[in-house]
């Protein structure tokens, strides 16, 4: 019965079995997954092994590697439970074939089988490789395009802010740290400075009055504490030629590069103020003002009904002048902000005559709710008394969704970052300046002990190769950095000691205009010991087999020389004296008898020669073997090879053999008649 016999005969046994252990002894993921699923997997790998064992086809096994692959993330199996998996189909496999087939046969078989199975645990491991690769490479690809889109939208933002500031006709600012990290051309104009002597050289305190100083720095200060969002104020400058100017500034608290800032509007008002006593004596000249401001102005009475609007605020909140006459204040308003506006009339403007600039809602004509920033003043009459109170409005709809998106996409890149199952770390001028929450489980540190010092302090001194880590990762950061992508096995070392493998990749991008690393940390320590634990079970295993096979050869050469002896002995010390029996008057009877005796020795000497010695006794031992290796196919020099003589010898033994046969006056071919005449 040959291989193929057996697998078809035991196919069912085989794949029971199988699916059964794998069910109960490999991993608890075979045991989750329905019990047909695992079947009619089983009986696939089966089919595939057929496939290489009888055919030498390995293709089905190609594809039924590729197929697992697929479902790899879904069926929740590991590299290692493949290789148990496959380990079980010998274990159950090889008690059939030592039981089926004979000693030659088995040998063969065996080695046959190691071959398969160490080819398809082969391929697995590097399908599996070539898995996570794509993996790794398709989330590097996919953190790099979001990186890429941020860059651009904060690009194209600060673009658009740097043209309309250095456009607007009112100087505008960032401040942080006390000192103006930008000033646009207006608000240095209106200084008497340069842009240059401004940025990042003074601050408020250079330019205030100090008679002033201390309020404004009140207001910066209860800015950066989040107390107000933005507020509006007033105060004294002093030019760089001593001439005091009046400035009316507009500001709100920021974010600017992780840290508290304040960005505003500065406008010079030295002449609105002379402009405001000169429109006390001239109505027109109010009026003018009035009807082109750009940002919404109201007047109401103490009784909270609307006297003025200019076309502005019409336009904002869609009534006309006169529809507005007829309506109060609060009718404009959403009922949730009447309390919160009252406040701010009762504690600010009714006690200092003005407010600080706050943000409520409008509702406009049409039903629309929309946010607006207000400041409100207090006008008084000859006597003091309360008249009536102005307000100037801006609709910050646009400001706000601007914001927000700015929110969004910065919630967005972080939740990516924070939720990667890989160390995420980002790096300038080879110093760590961000990690994910991955990078501090993985390196059992806090934030603090890895942000600030190199990534390769978390190495021991010396890589497996034997360079040193700090100048082996200085290359890789260096090669990076040159926009080469970098992907290495790294040893890294924790703070508590521990040693463990990881792959890294580190990649050069752009961010704020200016390269940064990005670094990626996978912790491999658990497949590096499945590799080892695999290398160490095939050596083991080819071991084994080699053991096997030396056995094996030793008891076939001490058959074959028991089979000679019992040739010689028979021939030497029994055939002789039967012929001499012969030459004897014998009678009928007792010649019977020793005609039975010949032929009975010679079947009882036939299995040792294969059928060739019993139809030939005169062959030498010799010959016998000679016979046998040339009806398998053995040319000449392969024989003289195997028995250690030359070839000449081997060409005697061939032509005794042809004597012996009686076929040297026939052409015939002596291997074609000895497969024929004595088959195995």
């Amino acid at each position: 019965m040959d291989i193929a016999e057996i697998l078809i005969l035991h196919k069912n046994h085989v794949v029971d079995e199988w699916t059964r252990r794998l069910r109960t002894e490999v991993s608890p993921c075979f045991a989750a997954r329905p019990i047909e699923e695992v079947a009619a997997a089983v009986s696939e790998a089966a089919d595939a092994n057929f496939e290489v064992l009888v055919n030498g086809d390995h293709s089905r096994i190609d594809t039924f590697i590729k197929k697992m692959g697929r479902v790899r993330s879904r069926a929740a199996f590991s590299l290692s439970d493949v290789q148990k998996a496959f380990e079980l189909y010998r274990s159950i496999l090889m008690p059939l074939l030592v039981k089926t087939l004979d000693r030659d046969a088995l040998v063969g078989r065996l080695d046959g089988l190691n071959l398969c199975l160490s080819y398809t645990i082969r391929r697995f491991t590097e399908y599996f490789q070539l898995l996570h690769e794509r993996e790794t490479e398709g989330y590097a690809h996919a953190l790099e395009a979001e990186v890429e889109r941020r860059t651009g939208q904060l690009r194209e933002s600060e673009n658009k802010f740097r043209d309309l500031a250095e456009k607007a006709p009112v100087g505008m600012y960032l401040l942080q740290d006390g000192v103006f990290l930008y000033v646009n051309s207006r608000l240095a104009e209106i200084q008497g400075y340069t842009t240059e002597e401004i940025t990042r050289k003074l601050g408020p305190r250079d330019i205030v009055l100090p008679e002033d100083w201390p309020a404004v720095e009140e207001y910066i200060q209860r800015r950066i504490a989040g107390e107000v969002q933005s507020f509006y104020s007033e105060f004294r400058t002093v030019r760089k030629n001593g001439e005091i100017r009046n400035v009316e500034v507009y500001s709100s608290s920021t974010t600017y590069r992780g840290k508290p800032a304040v960005i505003g509007t500065f406008l010079d008002n030295t002449e609105r103020k002379r402009t405001e006593e000169a429109l006390k004596n001239s109505e027109k000249r109010y009026h003018g003002l009035f009807e082109n401001l750009r940002d919404g102005f109201a007047a109401v009475n103490m009784e909270r009904k609307i006297t003025e609007a200019n076309p502005s605020f019409q336009a904002m909140v869609g009534y006309s002048r006169e529809e507005l006459s007829e309506m109060t204040y609060d009718a404009i308003t959403p009922a949730e902000w009447h309390v919160f506006e009252d406040k701010i009339v009762a504690k600010q403007v009714m006690k200092r005559g003005y407010s600080d600039v706050y943000e409520k809602e409008y509702i406009r004509k049409d039903g629309v709710v929309f946010p607006v920033e207000v400041r409100a003043h207090l006008k008084r009459d000859e006597d003091g008394n309360p008249e009536e109170m102005w307000g100037f409005m801006r609709d910050i709809t646009e400001r706000n969704e601007a914001e927000k998106a700015l929110r969004d996409g910065e919630l967005k890149y972080r939740t990516l970052f924070e939720s990667s199952n890989d160390a995420i770390f980002l790096m300038r001028n080879d110093r760590c300046v961000d990690c994910n929450s991955k990078t501090l489980k993985m390196f059992r540190c806090t934030k603090g002990q890895f942000v600030g010092r190199r990534p390769y302090a978390f190495s021991p001194p010396l890589q497996p190769d034997g360079s040193e880590s700090s100048e082996k990762a200085a290359a890789k950061i260096r090669a990076a950095m040159r926009g080469r992508l970098q992907f290495f096995e790294w040893k890294h070392c924790r703070p508590d000691g521990t040693v463990f493998d990881a792959e890294v990749s580190l990649n050069c991008i752009e961010l704020e205009g200016k390269p940064i690393l990005q670094g990626i940390i996978r912790d491999i320590t658990k497949r590096k010991e499945y590799e080892e634990e695999l290398r160490n079970k095939s050596l083991a295993l080819e071991d084994a087999n080699a053991a096997l096979r030396v056995l094996l050869q030793q008891r076939e050469m001490d058959r074959e020389e028991l089979e000679q002896k019992i040739l010689h002995n028979s021939k030497e010390l029994v055939f002789p004296y039967i012929d001499k029996l012969k030459q004897f008057r014998l009678d009928a009877r007792l010649r019977s008898y020793l005609g039975v005796l010949e032929a009975n020795l010679k079947n009882i000497m036939s299995p040792f020669v294969h059928q060739m010695t019993s139809i030939n006794i005169n062959f030498t031992p010799a010959e016998i073997k000679v016979a046998h290796l040339i009806r398998d196919g053995k040319t000449v020099k392969e024989i003289a090879d195997m028995l250690g003589v030359s070839v000449s010898a081997i060409n005697l033994h061939r032509q005794h053999l042809r004597n012996k046969l009686g076929l040297n006056s026939v052409k015939v071919n002596l291997r074609t008649y000895l497969m024929s005449s004595f088959p195995q």
